[in-house]
């Protein structure tokens, strides 16, 4: 984080400095903060907006949809990502995002990978079923979507300068066709879907999976994703992935796992703060 080393901590003031000018010169400008670990911390000061949620979504997303003979450390940790479940995930998502406010939750950026880090197609072990899996979640829960180049079209790397291969724009024939239709879909459900579109949505839990999500307006349909692909546990070929509407029977009220600071109640604030 800018304005950090060793005992040296300025971030705070070195973010509020930055944040001034940006208003100054682009009132409608977003300032958001490239952190690679647990950033709750430097949000909600006056500085930083939001931040790339590696802590908050990369990681849990990683730990549960990584391929079973994937071996991939995690932004410099010396130690390989772990393999936990669909509800381990959800809880640790929740925690994080219990720690800030709602709209710097919303203002940060839901990641699968960057030129930092390994692609998430070879994170999921080039099973493009668990890609669209994470893209779903990237997508649809609060928090803006940031899709690094070449993961719509299935492109693969282990680390940083392995992903930053470069990008087949005239080579179509190499491009995962299903995957980009996917990504495109979930685009096009993100623009159109009231509680995708203003981040206006809340968790809830539901029989036949933990992951889903429910529009905070009367007219929005409750999502939700299938069962866990058996790749997440079992390392067999996952079936494609399909989103789906709930009806009010199979769903039942989010109840956290972690005390919360706010609840989400309509459409977020996209002033400054």
């Amino acid at each position: 984080m800018t304005g950090r080393l060793r005992r040296a901590d300025h971030a705070h003031e070195v973010a509020r400095r930055i944040r001034r000018v940006l208003a100054a010169e682009s009132p409608d400008g977003l300032l958001v903060a490239e952190h690679a670990h647990d950033a709750t911390g430097d949000l909600d000061a006056d500085g930083w907006q939001g931040t790339m949620n590696y802590a908050g979504f990369t990681r849990p997303v990683w730990s549960w949809l990584r391929g079973p003979e994937v071996r991939l450390p995690f932004l410099g940790v010396p130690a390989e990502v772990p393999r936990i479940g669909g509800g381990d995930a959800v809880a640790t998502m929740r925690a994080f995002s219990s720690l800030v406010s709602w709209r710097a939750l919303t203002h940060s950026w839901s990641i699968l990978g960057s030129h930092e880090t390994a692609r998430i197609r070879t994170v999921c072990g080039g099973d493009p079923a668990l890609v669209e899996v994470a893209a779903g979640l990237m997508f649809t829960l609060p928090g803006t979507p940031m899709v690094f180049a070449g993961d719509e079209i299935g492109l693969e790397g282990a680390w940083g300068e392995d992903s930053r291969r470069t990008m087949p724009w005239d080579r179509p024939e190499r491009w995962d066709h299903g995957t980009f239709g996917v990504y495109r879909d979930l685009v096009a459900l993100r623009r159109s879907e009231p509680a995708c579109a203003t981040a206006a949505c809340a968790g809830c839990t539901s029989r036949r999976t933990p992951w889903s999500m429910s529009g905070s307006t009367r007219a929005s349909a409750c999502w939700c994703w299938p069962p866990a692909p058996p790749t997440a546990r079992y390392g067999s070929r996952s079936p494609p992935v399909r989103l789906s509407p709930c009806t009010a029977e199979r769903r039942r009220p989010f109840r956290p796992t972690a005390p919360s600071r706010c609840r989400p109640t309509g459409r977020p604030s996209t002033s400054g703060g």
